[in-house]
């Protein structure tokens, strides 16, 4: 009798990715939450709150030997920066499976 490779993406893919990621001290979000963190947008990968106040936490302008945090204005433009980067690669890597180019 053949026996065939198991298909079930979630028992050899997804569940030892997610165990791996876990001991590396990713944090696990539920869909629902990764849903809200995306900001209700089906459509996106991007966990855009997340990135928010990473920018928020992380960034600071120096001014005239001042330090000041990032405004609601400098997330946002760096919110877009981001994003629109990430979108450009991943449509670049896209089009070359799709012709079938080295990336």
């Amino acid at each position: 009798m053949n026996s065939l490779p198991s298909t079930l993406e979630k028992l050899i893919s997804q569940i030892p990715a997610l165990q791996l990621l876990i001991n590396l001290d990713w944090e696990y979000v539920t869909p629902e939450e990764a849903l809200t963190m995306r900001g209700g947008k089906t459509a996106s990968v991007f966990l855009d709150r997340v990135l928010e106040e990473q920018l928020r936490t992380l960034n600071r302008i120096e001014y005239r030997g001042q330090t000041e945090l990032f405004t609601e204005a400098n997330v946002a433009t760096a919110t877009r920066a981001v994003l629109s980067t990430i979108v450009g690669l991943l449509a670049n890597a896209r089009a070359c499976l799709v012709d079938g180019d080295v990336l």
